[in-house]
């Protein structure tokens, strides 16, 4: 009887390590991790645009994630972020380090309930810009079919400087533009070995004078493209191209240590 127990330990660590994998890089899945895993990934994001001139932004995550209990898992971000920006009139680069700290609770296995349920809370801040994400995250695996879908709001606290001339002086003020987005990901995957191939999608909505959708309305945009994914007892890669509405490209490259 201890034997077959320790069979079952063994397959259920194994089954959790393998589950918890990064298979999509826009949706997350609520499967258990290893208690005690400690794990390295390194994000970058490419998007281009062209709304009245063209666009060009590279942002890259640096993340730590430790795994506290088999439900719950503490995320440190190290970000930077690069725009580039030629407008009608005018140039604009900037570079902005920031800091985001992040958890995941998972409440319910994908595995053995109808669907997987999770919660997702991130706090980032910057010298631009404070943001709050907020994340329900369901998820559902059927044989070798992994299915996932995250509700997302955010708030966003941007701070911009604007000079102020009176008479001969000119002094700088801070002011706080608010706005609040809400994004609907999905994702459908199938693993064939030590790989997975499947789809993404964004659809994602924005306000502006709120922190809550309501405020002006700035535009939604719908993202659509390819993901795979290769895994190993080591590390592990995803990458997703959205050339549907984008282009937008991220690759998300993971190491256990």
């Amino acid at each position: 009887m201890r034997k077959i127990t320790v069979l079952f330990a063994l397959l259920f660590a194994a089954g959790s390590l393998s589950a918890h994998e990064r298979i999509f890089t826009y949706s997350y899945t609520t499967d258990p991790v290893p208690e005690g895993l400690v794990e390295y990934e390194q994000w970058v994001t490419v998007q281009h645009g062209g709304d009245g001139g063209y666009s060009s932004l590279i942002y890259t995550r640096t993340e730590v994630e430790f795994a506290i209990s088999p439900r719950l898992t503490l995320d440190l971000y190290l970000n930077l972020k690069s725009r580039y920006r030629i407008g009608e009139r005018e140039a604009e680069y900037y570079f902005e380090p920031g800091l985001s700290a992040a958890f995941i609770y998972r409440m319910l296995n994908p595995t053995f309930h109808p669907v997987g349920l999770g919660m997702y809370g991130e706090v980032t801040y910057s010298p631009r810009e404070t943001e709050f994400e907020e994340k329900l995250l369901l998820s559902r695996n059927f044989g070798n079919f992994v299915l996932a879908s995250n509700l997302i709001l955010a708030q966003k606290m941007e701070y911009i400087a604007r000079a102020v001339t009176e008479g001969s002086e000119t002094r700088y003020e801070t002011e706080v533009e608010r706005g609040a987005i809400f994004e609907i990901t999905g994702g459908i995957s199938y693993r064939i070995g030590n790989w997975s191939l499947g789809l993404e999608a964004i659809n994602s909505r924005g306000w502006s004078g709120s922190l809550l959708p309501g405020g002006s309305p700035e535009g939604s945009e719908m993202l659509f493209g390819p993901v795979i994914h290769y895994s190993s007892p080591k590390f592990s890669i995803s990458v997703t191209a959205l050339p549907v509405g984008g282009p937008e490209f991220r690759t998300i490259f993971g190491i256990r240590l």
